[in-house]
């Protein structure tokens, strides 16, 4: 079935932010002394951060720990790039009528700085981030608040992300998972996969 609604993951899917979040977090370790290198804290990448620092045993200092992550993150912003082929073909799902949205674990207003930076000249249906009424990935709660926000179907609906957190999200909701075999995780066993961006648009 030809879908009418696309919903993207954002780093790994749209954006290329490794080597951002390695700076960011390096000067996180580097500050607080925290003892845990970038490799570590890249595995749990497709969670909330709050959630991150919990799964590397860091119970205290959140608030403390993401807003220093989040400074350096902002300040290295330039560091983001867009994968090839992302800003065109999302133009030409907008041209097919074809729904847009991201939901990703990043904060909003991070989301936000980086979509006006990097894609300020599409016009995504809807942008979610983690609020606390709703649970993260990968619990459904933020994918199927979409797919309601935007009365689509979910067999007419898919999720594109690059991590097992996104498809076990997207299995949670019911829905298609598109894997991006060109973002941070190519080996997961999935039925669906794309090698470039563009090809998203096969299943419109």
């Amino acid at each position: 079935m030809k879908k009418k609604l696309i919903i993207f993951d954002l780093d790994g899917v749209l954006i290329n932010s490794k080597y951002n979040m390695e700076v960011s977090w390096n000067s996180l370790n580097t500050k607080y002394n925290l003892g845990i290198n970038f490799k570590k804290y890249f595995k749990f990448i497709g969670m909330p951060f709050e959630e991150i620092l919990k799964k590397l045993n860091i119970n205290k200092n959140y608030s403390i720990y993401k807003k220093h992550y989040d400074f350096v993150s902002k300040k290295n912003i330039k560091l983001i790039k867009l994968y090839p082929g992302v800003k065109k073909t999302l133009k030409i799902l907008k041209k097919k009528k074809i729904k847009i949205a991201i939901v990703t674990s990043k904060d909003f207003n991070r989301t936000k700085k980086i979509l006006k930076i990097k894609l300020n000249s599409i016009n995504f249906d809807l942008v979610n981030s983690p609020v606390k009424k709703f649970r993260s990935k990968p619990h459904p709660d933020l994918i199927l608040n979409t797919i309601s926000r935007l009365n689509v179907d979910p067999s007419e609906s898919l999720y594109c992300g690059d991590m097992n957190y996104d498809l076990q999200t997207a299995k949670r909701a019911g829905i298609m998972f598109v894997l991006a075999k060109y973002g941070y995780s190519s080996n997961l066993k999935t039925n669906h996969k794309i090698k470039k961006f563009s090809n998203i648009l096969k299943y419109t």
